[in-house]
């Protein structure tokens, strides 16, 4: 049991480091090269179709979207070398969004070999869904291990009319992590 313990908090004392080394790196990239390029910090494994984006969801044309995304060993390389990890594989997890959150988990798969895969349920038009994904791993064969799942790192917040709640053209100025989203059109096939 106290092996386990001591896995938690080293999980949580990395995920607390990689956070505010993210932060760091974010402003310090705004502060050098201003707000007029697209600055994106992510934990975990990051998207690549659909792609993240800083100023909403990417919208996808198919209610089976094929979801992509960067192998777990080209992640982990760039900031340290993982030797002994083995029998990679991936965990998808997509949520219906619910008030600009994830609500309703309404798909799962464990196990997938490759870093990549095509949602075998249609999904609903004209919906908006958050996902991410996460490795699993063994290191030197025994002990194993999983990744943050995968995140963005947001600026802001839209603010809402607490009337109406129709958005306005103002923002709130806020940091939080968010997991990836797309959204769905009506027309979707």
């Amino acid at each position: 049991m106290t092996d386990e313990r001591e896995m938690l908090d080293k999980s949580e004392q990395t995920g607390n480091l990689t956070s505010g080394l993210a932060a760091l790196v974010l402003v310090s990239l705004l502060a050098l090269g201003g707000c007029s390029h697209e600055v994106s910090v992510f934990s975990g494994l990051k998207p690549e179709t659909p792609p993240a984006r800083s100023d909403g969801c990417a919208a996808v044309t198919s209610r089976q979207p094929t979801l992509r995304w960067q192998a777990f060993l080209a992640a982990r390389e760039a900031a340290e070398s993982v030797p002994g990890a083995s029998g990679i594989t991936y965990e998808l997890k997509i949520w219906m969004a619910d008030h600009d959150a994830p609500g309703k988990l309404v798909y799962v798969r464990e196990g997938l070999s490759e870093p990549s895969h095509i949602v075998q349920e249609p999904l609903s038009g004209a919906t908006t869904y958050f996902w991410s994904i996460r490795a699993r791993f063994l290191l030197n064969g025994v002990a194993p291990r999983v990744s943050d799942w995968g995140q963005q790192l947001r600026m802001n917040i839209m603010a809402r009319d607490p009337k109406s709640g129709i958005a306005t053209r103002d923002f709130i100025d806020h940091q939080y992590y968010q997991y990836y989203c797309f959204h769905m059109p009506t027309e979707a096939r």
